[in-house]
Formats: structure tokens, C-alpha cells, sequence
């Protein structure tokens, strides 16, 4: 397997990074509508749409489904809640995959309290029974059993690929899964997964390695080879990539969103410009949604903050954010030409 460390170029000062607030922030609070979905009184971590539903990773509150398509419809419990994890971000349910071809099959990626525990469940049923698929995770320490983890999938038919400390593939909906191929030097655990929207080969990991660094990796082969950037050469060691957008026509552009600032590349890495909007009080920039009807447009989640460009992030504007707690996921929806907001109190679509 081949691995290529990438080497970074800065464009900018290094004191820019550090320089608080926002190139511009606007005047206005925005053109659009809120709308709320519920869901207040649980922990929604990521969003997946697979019309006509909409499903939220709840973590230890387990998977939700609603009927989008169905005004005044209700949250529907599939299972897998364990609140005996408590509320945090990375235990419980952490993604989700429907089947395109048949969605009743689900896959979920899971994070329990025990490396020996299963964190591949899957559903045959639309969540009315659950299994275990972590066949072909298994590793032995000392006799002892335990499972790797995935962290994130991607659906490439007619595989699925899964993310985690290393990047692995099943065939079968989750029967056995194989690869085992590692993304970077140092392994760590995958917040985002994602894959360019027309060039379907180029795919995108970040997260944070193990030893709190920022890990991003991509690979322009569907994941049988991996280019690690060395971001710690531009960035504070202790951080970590929590979101990234990807240009709907260049795929060298990319913006990464981290703790107290999101920086951007026109070259898949080579070069970035460093910051491209940093957060005065050092909010995890949790979510970049990229507008797919206009390239130059997006719309990143720091903190309790949702901001907006119509210039590639030259400048920014602060629009009027749905509640008071911190948003932890944004996703487009074509259809209906708005998007979902997930915080840790809510629901909420926004059309524009």
C-alpha cells in the first residue's frame, strides 16, 4: 500500500491565525426562514437524508427517523439507545448508511465504553431488529478479542467503505469487512468522511490522531491509496479537522473546518491559506455545508454561530443562528433547495 506524506506551503502570515472575529461580518442577519423539527430534548450529532427520511445519529439516545415528506410528521425511534454512555459526542450512534437500493437495510457506525464491545450494527428490517457486522475487525492482544472501530462510512456500490484508525471495505452489507488499509502515519479517530460529489474516486478523512494532533488524509482511488498532510506544520498541534466542504467543480479546492478557525486549499493540499476565518473565542468549527447551486457560496457552523460566504470565504456574515446551543451538523437538501441544522438541543431547517 502506498502512502505519501504531503508537504505544506503557507499562504499567509503566521500571525493571521490568531487574529480573532471574522474578515467581515456583515451587517445584516441574513436572508431566510427557520423552521423547527423537534428533537429538543435529545443529542442530534450527524444528519443523513435518504428521502423520504430524514435520520439523526443521536449517540446514546440511539437512531431517529422522520418522514420529511409528511408535514407534522413524528420522530421514529429505531433503536440502538444506551443512555448509560452518558451524553457525549463520541459514544453511541455516530453514522448512519441506507442502502440506496433498498432502504430498509441500515448500517450503523457505533462507539461503546468497551474496546471489546461490537460497533457495527445492522439492520435488515428498518430498524426493527439489529445484529452485529464487525466480522473481519477482530484483533488479539495478549489472547484478549477486540474490534476495531469505524467511524464513518461511505457508500460506493457495490461496497460500503468505512473509516476509522484505518479505512476497511465489505461487499456483503456488512458481513465481513477487509482492507485494513491505514490513511496516515499516525492513526487516530475519523470525524468526517466524505467524497467529491462529481469526481466520486476523490475521497477526504479528517479527525484527530492519537496523539491530538489534526489528521487529514485523501486518496483520488476510492480509498486503496491514501496522501497524509502534515497539517501540524501549519496549525497548533493540539487541534483536530471536524468538518470539510468540498468545491462542487474543482476537486483541489477544499475547505477544513477545526477548533478557532477553518482554513482552505486550491491545491489539494499543497499550499493553504492559513486562516482563511477564525472564531474570536475558539469554537469548533463543526460544520461547512458548500451550496451546490452556487460554488462560491457556503454557509460553516462555529460554535453557537452559523456564517456565510458568497465569495469562497473572502468575507463573511454572520446569519441568524436557530437556538442558543452549539450546532454540530449541517446538510443540504436538493430537493426542497434548504438545509437541516443539528444542535445539541434541536432540529432545525433553514431555507434561504
Amino acid at each position: 500500500m502506498r502512502q505519501v506524506l504531503r508537504v505544506l506551503t503557507v499562504v499567509a502570515t503566521a500571525g493571521l491565525f490568531f487574529q480573532f472575529g471574522c474578515k467581515d461580518s456583515g451587517t445584516g442577519s441574513g436572508n431566510g426562514q427557520w423552521e423547527s423539527l423537534g428533537f429538543e430534548d435529545k443529542l442530534a450529532l450527524r444528519l443523513v437524508l435518504a428521502e423520504p427520511y430524514l435520520y439523526v445519529c443521536g449517540g446514546s439516545d440511539g437512531l431517529w427517523r422522520e418522514n420529511i415528506r409528511q408535514p407534522g410528521s413524528q420522530w421514529q425511534y429505531l433503536g440502538l439507545a444506551d443512555t448509560s454512555l452518558g451524553r457525549y459526542f463520541n459514544r453511541g450512534v455516530q453514522h448512519v448508511l441506507i442502502q440506496p437500493l433498498n432502504p430498509d437495510w441500515i448500517l450503523v457506525a457505533f462507539q461503546p465504553d468497551q474496546a471489546t464491545d461490537y460497533g457495527v450494527y445492522r439492520s435488515f428490517d428498518a430498524g426493527n431488529s439489529w445484529a452485529p457486522a464487525d466480522s473481519g475487525l477482530e484483533f488479539f492482544v495478549n489472547s484478549s478479542r477486540y474490534l476495531n472501530r469505524i467511524q464513518r462510512f461511505l457508500q460506493r456500490l457495490p461496497s460500503v467503505i468505512g473509516a476509522g484508525p484505518r479505512v476497511w471495505r465489505s461487499t456483503d452489507w456488512g458481513s465481513s469487512w477487509h482492507g485494513g488499509i491505514s490513511h496516515s502515519d499516525i492513526a487516530g479517530n475519523v470525524y468526517v468522511f466524505v467524497s467529491h460529489p462529481r469526481q466520486h474516486g476523490m475521497l477526504w478523512l479528517g479527525g484527530e490522531n492519537f496523539f491530538f494532533g489534526p489528521l487529514l488524509s485523501f486518496s483520488s482511488d476510492a480509498g486503496n491509496t491514501w496522501t497524509y498532510i502534515e497539517l501540524s506544520r501549519v496549525v497548533p498541534v493540539d487541534n483536530a479537522v471536524y468538518s470539510i466542504a468540498l468545491d462542487p467543480l474543482d476537486p483541489n479546492v477544499v475547505y477544513v473546518g477545526m477548533q478557532g478557525a477553518m482554513i482552505k486549499t486550491t491545491d489539494s493540499g499543497e499550499s493553504w491559506i492559513v486562516s482563511l476565518m477564525t472564531h474570536r473565542h475558539g469554537a469548533f468549527f463543526r460544520a461547512i455545508l458548500s451550496d451546490p447551486r452556487d460554488r462560491n457560496h457556503l454557509w460553516a457552523a462555529a460554535g453557537k454561530t452559523i456564517i456565510e460566504t458568497f465569495d469562497a470565504g473572502k468575507t463573511w456574515r454572520e446569519i441568524q443562528s436557530p437556538n442558543e446551543t452549539q450546532v454540530l451538523d449541517m446538510l443540504w437538501d436538493d430537493t426542497r433547495e434548504s438545509f437541516y441544522v443539528a444542535t445539541e438541543s434541536g432540529i432545525y431547517q433553514f431555507k434561504p
